[in-house]
């Protein structure tokens, strides 16, 4: 029988804080304890506690300039947003449509395209309406777009809007009508998300697009 996503959560967590089936880290800055995600790219956090968000290609280096970090005891406002947060079983998302979720009170949309698994804020920055109630369409280019069903503004994984149906000519598609991306990663047939500013565009539209 199939476990629910919530169910899952609750029993990971148990391993986790109270088993110890998964070894812990401390985190002296934060007074938390991180796991590592399998992979190795990123830190996913098991408590919602600020821990370290940088890739392994993006940690200190010799003759490297390090980035200044908070005084022992300050927290950055909203920084413990910056881990890697469990969603929904990948399983869940269907290949041919949307799915809404949510973490935090934070209203996403999951789907998949040719590049795999993506995740948007489900509010489209036009009427905000939201995205999970429109579709996949594919454009001229036979790329996967993920459409809102008010206006038909379509939009890339990385958030960028790439149709706008009522644009005039050859008017281009200004930067501030796209959608805000998040980070979106699978491990173990779970989604996880990165919720913070961290890894925000890390992987950026391309210039094709």
């Amino acid at each position: 029988p199939k476990v629910p996503f919530a169910l899952w959560l609750v029993m990971h967590s148990y391993l986790v804080l109270v088993a110890g089936l998964v070894p812990l880290t401390p985190n002296s800055r934060t007074r938390g304890f991180s796991a590592p995600l399998r992979g190795g790219r990123a830190t996913l956090a098991v408590s919602p506690s600020p821990v370290s968000s940088r890739l392994p290609s993006e940690r200190a280096q010799p003759g490297k300039r390090r980035e200044a970090e908070p005084p022992e005891g300050k927290l950055v406002p909203d920084s413990w947003l910056d881990n890697w947060y469990p969603v929904m079983f990948t399983a869940d998302v269907p290949a041919d449509s949307p799915v809404a979720a949510q973490v935090f009170e934070r209203p996403l949309v999951l789907y998949k395209d040719e590049e795999g698994l993506q995740c948007l804020a489900d509010t489209c920055p036009h009427r905000l309406a939201p995205l999970s109630e429109g579709r996949l369409a594919v454009d001229a280019s036979g790329t996967t777009r993920l459409e809102c069903s008010y206006h038909g503004w379509q939009f890339a994984g990385c958030g960028k809007c790439t149709k706008l149906p009522q644009l005039e000519g050859t008017k281009p598609i200004l930067p501030l009508y796209g959608a805000s991306a998040y980070p979106v990663r699978e491990a173990q047939g779970v989604a996880y998300v990165f919720l913070g500013t961290a890894l925000r565009g890390a992987a950026p539209c391309a210039q094709s697009e």
